[in-house]
């Protein structure tokens, strides 16, 4: 597993896959930073949040927009949540995060991908020994990073 502590959005990744909630909410985390970084990416989440009335529905599913032409680069929001809080419940669906992450692997075989590191767990509260084991099976294809985020570092 390839961990580096640096901000994400400072990686030279083809592809920065996050988890997104199926609420159209960017209020945390790294779908925070992505809404702020990328107005265009949330406008976009949340238009296609609000084509689902069941919200569940979405599950499973992937929106990859492209926020770079020179080097092309792409956010990959992974619709594995139904469901949010700060409750320290498991709001992580792991079949759906699996279908995303597959998708994922198809569409951008042999790319670079970043992984917040501790994704799914610490907003959506599932185990980081069965998620990390999942995306670097997963993400077999592909060059995978981890990006843990210290300010310290980046400065």
């Amino acid at each position: 597993m390839n961990i580096v502590e640096k901000d994400i959005f400072l990686s030279d990744a083809d592809v920065i896959v996050h988890q997104v909630n199926c609420q159209g909410i960017m209020g945390s985390g790294v779908a925070f930073q992505v809404r702020q970084k990328y107005p265009d990416v949330y406008k976009q989440y949340r238009n296609y949040c609000c084509r689902y009335e069941n919200t569940a529905d979405m599950l499973g599913h992937i929106q990859t927009i492209c926020v770079g032409k020179d080097p092309v680069r792409y956010i990959v929001n992974l619709f594995a949540q139904d469901r949010i809080g700060v409750r320290g419940e498991q709001y992580t669906d792991y079949d759906s995060l699996r279908k995303c992450l597959t998708q994922v692997n198809v569409r951008f075989k042999g790319k670079r991908i970043a992984v917040p590191y501790l994704m799914s767990c610490c907003r959506g509260g599932g185990d980081w020994g069965i998620v990390s084991n999942m995306i670097t099976d997963t993400l077999s294809d592909c060059d995978v990073t981890f990006y843990k985020y210290t300010p310290e570092v980046d400065q």
